[in-house]
């Protein structure tokens, strides 16, 4: 009977912390002389907050940058 709780507790945690996970790609593209320079990133996951986060740091980039961004 413990192991079965301790199975079902882990089961728990294991399905709580997978199914938060999101994943994005995102890049950026900014003006660099004659053409326009676009720089892409590899997939990203993790948790929704810290996706937010990245996401808001790449759109940061380009506009320092006078460039756009776009994650999807």
């Amino acid at each position: 009977m413990k192991y079965i709780i301790v199975l079902f507790i882990a089961s728990f945690f294991f399905l709580v912390n997978t199914s938060c996970r999101k994943c994005v790609t995102c890049s950026y593209t900014f003006p660099n002389g004659v053409t326009d320079t676009t720089i892409k990133y590899d997939e990203y996951c993790d948790k929704k907050k810290i996706i937010k986060t990245y996401e808001e740091n790449i759109k940061h980039l380009a506009d320092s940058l006078r460039g756009s961004s776009s994650c999807q």
